[in-house]
């Protein structure tokens, strides 16, 4: 699960995607809380989560964070 700004209103939701899943799990951020999940719809990704050079972090995630400047996904 990472935070970012999915829809323009500067607030970090969640936002989670399993290699397995066609979809983004997404909890837009209300201000003082969460929305419901949603699903949103996204294409295969065709690229390895875990190659082998990365395997020291324990297993990949579908999105992620560059750290603060990395705000918004696509």
């Amino acid at each position: 699960m990472d935070r970012a700004d999915v829809n323009g209103d500067a607030l970090p939701g969640k936002v989670m995607k399993a290699p397995e899943e066609p979809f983004f799990r997404v909890r837009l951020n209300l201000g003082g809380s969460f929305a419901q999940e949603e699903r949103w719809p996204a294409a295969a990704w065709n690229v390895p989560l875990d190659p082998p050079e990365y395997a020291f972090m324990g297993g990949g995630d579908a999105v992620g964070s560059a750290g603060p400047r990395a705000t918004r996904a696509a």
